[in-house]
Order: C-alpha cells, then sequence, then structure tokens
C-alpha cells in the first residue's frame, strides 16, 4: 500500500490545543536549560517551530509548548504534515526532529563573542578530544 507523499506546511494553532505524545519522554531538559528556554523567548521571541501531526499531537518541541504555556503565550507557529503520519514516521520524524546532524566548525566560531556562546549555551570550558 502507498502511502500518499508528505507534503509540510505552517499553520498557527493555539499552544493549549497541542497534545503531549508519550514516546517523546525519552528526551529530558535540566531545570536549568529550561529556565534558559524561557530567557530565550523572552528576550528574542519564539523564533522556532513545533512539529505536530494532524492531531495536534507534538513530534517535536514539547519543552517549548511547557515554556510558552508558562510565559502566557497563545497562539504558536507549528509544521503540520499533508495526511496523519503512520507510526513508523512519527517515531522517525520525532527522532529526526530532535537530533542534531551537524558538527560546529570550531575555528569559525572562536570569531564570536565568548559571552555570546556562553548565553546561548556554549560551554566555556576546553573541549578535550580523546582519539
Amino acid at each position: 500500500m502507498s502511502k500518499a507523499k508528505l507534503v509540510w506546511s505552517t499553520q498557527i494553532r493555539k499552544v493549549k490545543m497541542l497534545k503531549h505524545w508519550s514516546k517523546n519522554s525519552i528526551r529530558k531538559i535540566s531545570k536549568e536549560s529550561f529556565l534558559k528556554l524561557k530567557d530565550r523567548i523572552v528576550a528574542r521571541g519564539f523564533h522556532d517551530v513545533i512539529v505536530v501531526d494532524t492531531d495536534n499531537t507534538i513530534l517535536s518541541g514539547n519543552q517549548r509548548k511547557k515554556a510558552l504555556l508558562e510565559l502566557g503565550v497563545a497562539d504558536v507557529t507549528v509544521l503540520f504534515p499533508s495526511r496523519p503520519l503512520t507510526d513508523d514516521e512519527r517515531d522517525k520524524i520525532a527522532l529526526e526532529s530532535n537530533n542534531h546532524d551537524g558538527e560546529w566548525d570550531f575555528s569559525k566560531l572562536k570569531s564570536l563573542d565568548l559571552d555570546l556562546l556562553t548565553e546561548i549555551g556554549f560551554s566555556d570550558r576546553p573541549i578535550v578530544v580523546i582519539y
């Protein structure tokens, strides 16, 4: 059985209408990181999207939803699929959306201000690479 091609669009949803997906509990955030997330939203606005299935179940963005609710944000931009996802697609999309594939070019990062890098989550401790 062939599935129709997935096409994603952005839509606006009420934050309180977005549903928690129990499988997304495999990813956690520390209290400190959650506070930093809220601080970033307050400082620069919410400049991200939450990925949902057609039933408004969050595949990527449960912590962002929690932060937005605590900050009193009513509406949010979501990525919405053109058709309901299979369980396999849900799993893959959730993992892909929460997995950061790339690597930083540290030689280029050196040109940025250390305070800026520390503020957005980079450590000011030296990196030790063991081969």
